[in-house]
């Protein structure tokens, strides 16, 4: 079901940034008052963006995001590799992430995560509209093929939610590479073994070379 998302975004060429903000001033009549600090905030390093497909060789993205520490520099590794999380393609060029929305959205994942292992469907099916905003869009038939739907998202934060739905109605196996640590999906239809160690072929032999040098 994997194929059924179509999720192309931009993200800044040069990456991002953490950045401090202190305390802010409010205004309550004659009086100010200071209002509790926010941030780190994630900041892009200047204005040129490119195009990217960041679920593509990622089939279970969304656990790689459950699997951060919610630390800020794990947070800017992330973000420096697959992007914002509201971030879409139509975006403007300038925009700031509140580092603690992406605290809040690993521990849900989590706990999405968590009731998908324990079948409680009653969790998952009434946070449903944590699922994510999308377009749905009609594929036209090509050759042999019949005609199709993809589901569209509007950013980052919606395409791992709809990634987790789709794997999670698929039923699909998921295992982390032994060698890489990369999250893939595993057992019949999917080109890995259901006995599958390794996310692909480069890996297993790596980890048998890493470990011949061990050995000896």
């Amino acid at each position: 079901m994997a194929d059924l998302i179509d999720f192309e975004m931009v993200r800044h060429v040069r990456g991002y940034e953490l950045v401090e903000s202190g305390p802010k001033k409010a205004a309550t009549g004659p009086a100010t008052r200071l209002l509790a600090p926010r941030g780190p905030f994630l900041i892009p390093k200047g204005k040129a963006v490119e195009t990217y497909r960041p679920l593509e060789g990622f089939p279970a993205l969304f656990r790689e995001l459950a699997d951060l520490r919610k630390e800020p520099p794990a947070i800017l590794k992330f973000a420096n590799r697959f992007g914002l999380l509201s971030l879409p393609k139509e975006s403007p060029r300038s925009i700031r992430e509140d580092v603690s929305d992406w605290y809040e959205l690993i521990d849900r994942m989590r706990e999405a995560i968590e009731a998908r292992e324990r079948q409680e469907w009653w969790r998952l099916t009434s946070e449903s509209a944590l699922f994510g905003r999308a377009d749905i869009r009609l594929v036209a038939p090509q050759g042999d093929a019949p005609a199709r739907i993809k589901i569209v998202p509007w950013s980052l934060r919606s395409a791992l939610w709809i990634q987790f739905a789709t794997a999670t109605a698929a039923n699909a196996r998921l295992k982390a590479c032994e060698q890489c640590g990369k999250w893939f999906q595993h057992g019949t239809g999917t080109g890995r073994r259901k006995t599958a160690r390794f996310c692909a072929d480069a890996c297993r032999k790596a980890w048998h070379l890493d470990h011949q040098e061990v050995a000896r």
